[in-house]
């Protein structure tokens, strides 16, 4: 589902938006980096929500998060990494509402699902 919410914010931008195909593909790209780290802690604990549990207990998925978006930053920044990546320099600040979006449509769909798969058996809904 998060490939279709992807895929949507890649519409917007080129289509709606009429960004060049180079800028739109290096949002997809953020969108998607940030979606994944972000949701990384969504999947700490699959029976409770994202909302309930202390998300910075775990200093290896913090290691990881700092590790990502740094990753992300030289990603950007970095130019042989940028030119292998095929990203190029756009304004981020426009599309932070776009990305913003992205990002917490992807956390709804990953909670909806784990409290469909999970929550729901623990609390005696499903039998």
């Amino acid at each position: 589902c998060s490939g279709i919410i992807l895929r949507g914010a890649n519409w917007l931008f080129i289509s709606v938006w009429m960004l060049p195909v180079p800028e739109a593909r290096t949002l997809t790209f953020v969108a998607l980096t940030l979606g994944t780290i972000l949701t990384s802690f969504a999947f700490k604990d699959l029976r409770a929500s994202l909302f309930s549990i202390n998300i910075l207990s775990n200093k290896y998925l913090l290691g990881s998060t700092l590790f990502a978006f740094t990753g992300l930053i030289l990603g950007l920044n970095f130019d042989p990494l940028a030119h292998l990546l095929r990203l190029v320099p756009t304004d981020f600040w426009k599309a932070a509402p776009a990305l913003l979006f992205v990002v917490i449509a992807n956390l709804l769909v990953v909670e909806t699902a784990k409290y469909f798969l999970f929550e729901r058996r623990v609390r005696g809904v499903l039998r």
